[in-house]
């Protein structure tokens, strides 16, 4: 079965990345509780652009951190702009 990725594009409110990261940090244990991702990645892809990409076992257990996913991100709505939030998904392909 090949791995699942989640990733999820948004806009931060300028200045914010040392807030999301803090935040981020500071629900890190909520996050390895909740979430069903085998890893989380952040990757700054622009000025206040980000994405993030979340590796899962499978489609199942993707759909299920979805949900979850969801939740944190809207702890975060004073840094994101939740309007400009783009999610694709989809398995693993190809890998070097």
């Amino acid at each position: 079965m090949a791995p699942y990725y989640r990733l999820t594009s948004y806009t931060t409110k300028s200045g914010a990345e040392q807030a999301m990261v803090s935040l981020a940090d500071q629900m890190r244990d909520q996050i390895r509780g909740m979430l069903t991702a085998n890893s989380i990645e952040v990757v700054r892809i622009g000025e206040n652009q980000y994405v993030t990409i979340a590796v899962y076992k499978d489609e199942a257990s993707a759909e299920k951190g979805a949900r979850t996913a969801r939740a944190i991100y809207a702890q975060m709505g004073d840094i994101i702009d939740m309007e400009s939030m783009e999610i694709s998904t989809g398995p693993l392909i190809w890998k070097l």
